[in-house]
């Protein structure tokens, strides 16, 4: 999963802080923006130079390096100081596939909220999707066949969003309740 950022505006603040205060050191040191256009030009003359390698290539390689240097500590730092290497997930994070209603679901939890849930043949683990069996669109009723096995699967007189609203709704009872710790894949929790 690719990770969101969580505090876009904040970062953007703090960034344009550290610019400024960059900017106003260098305004205080007398003659820093002359100190500043030296090395640029030296920088500049030494890249136009002859050496056994092109000046300007040794330039971006250092550019390049730098610039993975600073990515690196930036993910590093925002690993140290992101939520999740300091606590755990909660244990009831671990409980992510159950049958209900005939089908195998698997979901993930983005937010504390159950998505995306995902339904499986329960012979061969093939992701299944919903077909229309009605043959009237006003009346919901949606089938499941497994293309891979071949394996009917059960029929729904509701639509896919009612069938997935309930199976939520299953999902965050056996939270509620407890009984998610009985599909745990190894062992109960406090044993």
């Amino acid at each position: 999963m690719a990770e969101t950022e969580k505090h876009p505006i904040r970062n953007s603040v703090i960034s344009g802080l550290i610019l400024a205060a960059i900017i106003s050191l260098v305004s205080l040191i007398p003659g820093g923006w002359g100190w500043v256009w030296r090395i640029a030009e030296a920088v500049g003359s030494w890249t136009l130079e002859k050496h056994s390698v092109s000046g300007w290539i040794i330039a971006t390689a250092i550019l390049c390096a730098l610039a993975v240097l600073v990515l690196a500590c930036c993910r590093l730092w925002s690993w140290m100081n992101s939520p999740a290497s300091s606590d755990p997930s909660p244990a009831w994070m671990s409980y992510r596939k159950d049958t209900f209603d005939g089908l195998t679901w698997r979901w993930n939890y983005s937010g504390g909220e159950i998505f995306p849930l995902v339904c499986f043949c329960p012979s061969c683990d093939q992701q299944v999707h919903p077909q229309q069996a009605s043959p009237f669109a006003a009346i919901d009723r949606i089938e499941f066949k497994c293309d891979s096995c071949g394996h009917e699967l059960p029929t729904f007189e509701m639509s896919w969003d009612a069938l997935q609203d309930k199976t939520r709704r299953s999902i965050q009872r056996k939270l509620r309740s407890g009984e998610w710790e009985k599909f745990l894949p190894h062992t109960r929790i406090g044993e």
